[in-house]
């Protein structure tokens, strides 16, 4: 994962219009899927070398007021997670899914200090390249140093086929997540996460792009 100053975010910026460009003019070859939030939220990532010809990167966050723009809806508190999975032997994309759920109280908890947060959901998903649905159930904590940032902060994984791209703006402390993310049988946590944070921020968004083949 790269972290990038505002220069380079508005680089990327291009490169996202010009990609929703595309999308429009053939629907069927790229999958946008675009969240807001603010307050208090928890982010997770994870690159996975599946086997020898297939990586698989997991992102899995949870925010207070969480809107899912294509179909405006709005939750209190909410989860989402994507899941791309590549094939770099056979240049394919085997698995891009996406989803989101509402969260019950206590569910997702973060400190006020930033600290430590915890979730717990199950999160129905859908993977565009079979069209089939399944369950995600996760439970994760997160922990952080003593440190908070402050300002803009801009996520940025970029894998053959496929973007995503978070955008903060507040206050975010780096943070590692342990443990379930429950695949069918497979735990996509099963080490702890590579890159993540406990935030509260005035304003953010989680953008993915997914070029289909």
């Amino acid at each position: 994962m790269k972290k990038s100053n505002v220069a380079t975010f508005v680089s990327a910026i291009v490169l996202i219009i010009a990609c929703l460009t595309a999308a429009q003019a053939n629907a069927r070859d790229n999958i946008v899927v675009q969240v807001k939030f603010q307050g208090k939220g928890a982010a997770a990532y994870w690159w996975i070398p599946t086997d020898a010809c297939r990586s698989t990167f997991v992102n899995v966050f949870a925010d207070d007021n969480l809107r899912r723009e294509a179909t405006s809806k709005v939750m209190t508190s909410g989860a989402g997670a994507y899941i791309s999975r590549y094939n770099y032997c056979a240049h394919q994309t085997e698995i891009a899914a996406y989803g989101d759920v509402a969260l019950s109280p206590n569910q997702f908890t973060a400190k006020d200090s930033l600290t430590l947060a915890s979730l717990i959901a199950l999160i129905p998903m859908h993977d565009y390249i079979s069209e089939a649905d399944f369950f995600l159930s996760v439970d994760l904590s997160w922990k952080s140093g003593d440190t908070i940032y402050g300002g803009t902060s801009t996520y940025y994984y970029k894998a053959p086929g496929s973007m995503s791209k978070s955008r903060y703006t507040g206050k975010f402390a780096n943070a590692t997540a342990t443990g379930l993310v429950m695949f069918g049988s497979e735990n996509l946590a099963a080490n702890p996460s590579d890159e993540g944070d406990i935030h509260r921020v005035t304003s953010g968004y989680t953008q993915i792009i997914k070029v289909v083949p």
